[in-house]
């Protein structure tokens, strides 16, 4: 690190549910897991202990880069006082979003439940699927529509039926890998309903020998669709959401990242380069601010979504932008732009999550975390053929390293609280028959017995 001028720390957390934190911390420059520890949670106080941990090892960082979480946030302040931050451009425009449209969109997908379009539209893809002969035949049927000359209109029919039902259900929760608010499935959805009822419209204009069954298949496809298409309340949500829409879009144009259509999903860092496009994005993110002021003044009565997309942004300015940093490296002057996202850190956890699926095929990963000792998070760094170099000089070398550790020492934290943590088994399944009135009743009964036979 000291050949690198420095170092860029990196800092997240992750466990599931109740379970303890496993708290890493990464260098950008050299890829390095510096440190590791588990954690009862992201709270300031032991926080700052393993901040402090970290500051005696390696020193002062020339930046940091956390996610958004309170107690991260105000421990890097205590140990790092005057240190830059990073705010996670990513986390930041996720939070944004949400705050400004995912009211609207949850009353979307509740109002197209109410309405059972999902289970109603399955309904018709199956009845279509046996109509056709089964599944198998009736997705053939649609893969060979491009061969019209080889069809009868039945056929025809039928496959294009099934295509729409199809396309349908491929809208269902479609997007580009971000996740909400970035990705907005049930607006989609919407549109798909929208067009493919307009297409059944005007394909109910086409001169066609339609067989009866069709015709009648066509009908109900187009009444369950038609429900979704007539309602003014859902037109009005979605005028609203696309409203809405269009302002967080045009922040994520400015800040350059998670844009549409791209394929990155969250590995995305965003695409700011160099400095003077970093300047830009501030001019331009200047000028959005004052647009928005503008349109809250305009309507203050429905302006509170935007006032906080706001406040969100004149709260974390000055994180927001992260200043290039020059780094000495002998002779050598060199100028980095620190990385606007915790991809970092997030990538580095989806991957230590897919190694213990892959080890025992479990969906779920907290009893590794709970149990592997808080050191796991360094194995990583066994892929980095420079901290290989660095530290070890050869991989030949491990075994002699690991010999040297007290293993009788080491200690597993929280490993002793996992009673607390966990119910075992064989407890759970007791529980399923437990019937604690049946009990009394049954201990009341022989109770008296007992007395009136003595």
């Amino acid at each position: 690190m000291a050949k690198r001028g420095g170092y860029i720390l990196h800092i997240d957390s992750t466990c599931e549910g109740r379970k303890p934190h496993l708290l890493t911390c990464l260098d950008a420059l050299s890829g390095y897991v510096l440190y590791s520890q588990k954690i009862g949670g992201e709270n300031e106080a032991e926080l700052t202990v393993a901040f402090q941990r970290v500051k005696a090892l390696f020193g002062i960082p020339f930046c940091i880069v956390p996610d958004m979480g309170i107690g991260i946030n105000n421990a890097t302040a205590i140990v790092f006082p005057g240190i830059p931050q990073v705010i996670c451009h990513f986390h930041l425009l996720r939070d944004i979003g949400k705050d400004l449209f995912e009211a609207e969109h949850r009353k979307l997908q509740q109002e197209l439940s109410r309405k059972k379009i999902y289970a109603r539209l399955r309904y018709q893809l199956k009845v279509q699927e046996e109509s056709i002969g089964n599944k198998k035949k009736a997705q053939e049927l649609f893969l060979g529509l491009k061969n019209q000359n080889e069809l009868s209109p039945l056929q025809l029919m039928q496959g294009i039926l099934y295509g729409y039902l199809l396309a349908l259900k491929s809208h269902e929760n479609t997007g580009d890998g971000y996740g909400f608010p970035f990705d907005r499935p049930k607006v989609h959805y919407y549109y798909k309903i929208i067009e493919v009822y307009k297409q059944i419209e005007q394909l109910e204009l086409k001169k066609f020998s339609w067989e009866d069954q069709e015709k009648g298949r066509l009908y109900q496809i187009k009444d369950v669709l038609r429900k979704v298409v007539n309602d003014k309340s859902l037109r009005r949500i979605v005028k609203t959401l696309e409203k809405k829409m269009t302002l967080f879009d045009e922040l994520r144009q400015i800040m350059r990242i998670a844009l549409p259509d791209e394929k990155n999903g969250l590995n995305d860092s965003g695409k700011i380069e160099n400095p003077s496009q970093l300047d830009e994005m501030e001019k331009k993110l200047r000028t959005y601010v004052q647009k928005l002021k503008s349109v809250a003044n305009k309507n203050p009565l429905e302006s509170k979504p935007v006032t906080g997309v706001i406040e969100q942004l004149e709260k974390y300015w000055d994180k927001i932008f992260a200043k290039p940093i020059t780094i000495n490296k002998g002779n050598i002057e060199k100028i980095i732009i620190p990385q606007r996202t915790n991809n970092l850190s997030e990538q580095f956890y989806r991957r230590l999550k897919q190694l213990f699926r892959r080890l025992h095929g479990r969906h779920h990963v907290g009893k590794d975390l709970l149990f592997l000792p808080e050191e796991i998070a360094l194995i990583e760094n066994l892929k980095n053929k420079d901290y290989i170099n660095d530290l070890l000089r050869s991989l030949d070398r491990l075994a002699e390293e690991f010999a040297q550790l007290d293993v009788d020492s080491a200690e597993v934290p929280f490993e002793k609280e996992k009673i607390d943590l966990f119910v075992p088994q064989k407890i759970i399944n007791a529980l399923k028959t437990f019937k604690p009135m049946e009990y009394v009743a049954y201990f009341i009964k022989n109770y008296a017995n007992l007395h009136a036979t003595g």
